[in-house]
């Protein structure tokens, strides 16, 4: 096998455009994630740092889990107030959304093909190519 890509990325927090906070409201945040970021109890990861987020500027927030999908949607037309965690970019491809440019945890991945290639290759390579 042979190493073919390498990626590391950012997970951020988008905030939908339309949100517009007075003192002390509650947030909704969607995601899409599972445990152990996300569980229906609050004690995932990504629930704990988002109350605590917020909970310091002086709002509460209340996460609701969906598919991601759906929760990229509800995120982008401002029936959510936000995404907990996308990667970084979305915001060039969807709109309604503002990233908070503050990475929330990273990820280095690594592909491998049986065939030994050229050339070192990246993220965007991969569309023509069957990936499993």
């Amino acid at each position: 096998m042979y190493r073919i890509a390498a990626f590391t990325g950012s997970l951020l927090a988008f905030l939908a455009v339309s949100t517009a906070p007075s003192s002390a409201d509650e947030f909704v945040m969607v995601t899409g994630t599972k445990a152990p970021y996300s569980q229906s109890d609050a004690s995932g990861f990504l629930d704990r740092l988002t109350g605590e987020a917020f909970l310091r500027l002086g709002h509460s927030v209340k996460v609701t889990s969906l598919p991601p999908p759906r929760a990229l949607r509800n995120a982008s037309a401002g029936v959510a107030d936000g995404d907990m965690q996308r990667i970084k970019g979305l915001d060039k491809t969807v709109s309604g959304l503002v990233p908070v440019p503050e990475a929330i945890s990273s990820y280095a991945f690594t592909g491998f093909t049986l065939k030994p290639l050229v050339k070192e290759i990246h993220l965007k390579d991969l569309k023509s190519m069957k990936v499993g």
